[in-house]
């Protein structure tokens, strides 16, 4: 037997402890035992699900074509609490699209069905409608679920719920990040979601509609948060330059829900989008060349971070600043060494913002 290389024997050990660490389990159920424990509460479809992943009676429609037909149906992934009920993190619409047919969805009217390719008579059918014989073979129907034991945390279950949204989905980073949001206090979910709705906020962005309809928006105001509240603790992320930016981002929104004022911030926000909008409008984060003397380019993420931090950081003082003033600090700014250098391309994403925002607070004061 060949003798492993003392890399190999800790890769091996970490694999044999995150395997002990995370028990699965998993077996087929009928529709029909699944209603039975969600009637009875054991079988959880958590909000911060529900409310932001929503299919069309269409999609909907489809599904249950597919389980009447016989065509498999993807699994079903719960996480167990201590309490032993399963909190669906994978599949909410599915369940909930055959418990709103049977009529067992809370607060939700039985399911009226659209035109499908295979069943077209189901148009405008609900579940009242189907043959007996066909409501007890859909009831029979399995679906295969798959359970994982977690920390009965919050953290823990959005971990479970990221991993498994990660390949093969067109969700954004910031559409699942609303889930974690969403689970740790709806409040802060409802207020940023409040502000990206701030007329000033918008016009001061030069985006494409598909980064509203992913949420990026959403994400700047968290960006911005971070850089405003400074409360990031950079060695409990490790080494900077190995960082994923969307780990961070992750892990400073629960920072900021724990320990930041979202209130105090909120007024800020729009302080500092209305002395933007009066400035420079949807010039704000575009980088200015001193050689043509004019903003260039696309909205720019990193100067987004730089600007933002530096007026939100120093409000008070930036009021106080005429229009012009405020316009020929922005220029300026674009001039200083430190920040050519951390604009420059191959900077790693949480060195830029660690840099940038730490020179504009400064810079703006």
């Amino acid at each position: 037997m060949t003798e492993l290389t003392k890399d190999q024997q800790k890769i091996k050990d970490e694999i044999e402890r995150a395997r002990h660490s995370i028990k699965t389990d998993g077996y087929p159920m009928s529709i029909g035992e699944i209603t039975n424990l969600y009637r009875d509460g054991e079988i959880k479809l958590d909000p911060a699900f529900q409310r932001l992943f929503r299919w069309d009676n269409q999609q909907k429609t489809k599904l249950i074509e597919s389980i009447l037909i016989g065509i498999p149906i993807p699994e079903i992934f719960v996480a167990q609490k201590a309490d032993g009920n399963w909190h669906v993190v994978d599949g909410v619409q599915r369940l909930s699209t055959t418990l709103q047919l049977i009529g067992a969805l809370e607060d939700k009217e039985p399911l009226v069905m659209t035109s499908c390719k295979y069943i077209p008579s189901l148009e405008n059918k609900t579940w009242k409608d189907l043959p007996i014989e066909t409501q007890r073979e859909f009831r029979k129907s399995k679906l295969k679920i798959n359970i994982i034991l977690t920390q009965n945390s919050d953290e823990a279950q959005y971990e479970l719920f990221q991993r498994l949204n990660t390949g093969g989905t067109s969700l954004s980073d910031q559409e699942v990040r609303n889930c974690l949001i969403l689970m740790i206090s709806p409040e802060f979910y409802e207020e940023i979601n409040r502000l990206k709705k701030y007329p000033n906020f918008l016009d001061c962005l030069r985006l494409e509609k598909h980064n509203f309809d992913k949420e990026f928006h959403m994400e700047l105001i968290l960006r911005m948060f971070i850089g405003y509240a400074n409360i990031v603790d950079y060695k409990e992320h490790g080494s900077i330059s190995s960082i994923l930016l969307s780990e961070f981002i992750d892990r400073e929104t629960i920072n900021l829900i724990r320990n930041a004022d979202i209130d105090g911030f909120s007024s800020v926000f729009k302080r500092t989008f209305d002395q933007l909008k009066n400035c420079l409008n949807n010039e704000s984060f575009l980088k200015y060349d001193h050689t043509k003397e004019k903003f260039y380019g696309s909205f720019n993420v990193s100067t987004f971070e730089m600007i933002t931090t530096g007026i939100s950081s120093n409000i008070d003082k930036v009021e106080n600043l005429g229009k012009d003033e405020l316009k020929k600090s922005i220029v300026d700014i674009y001039k200083e060494d430190a920040v050519i250098d951390l604009l420059k391309h191959g900077t790693k994403a949480i060195k830029r913002f660690k840099g940038l925002t730490e020179f504009s607070r400064t810079y703006f004061n």
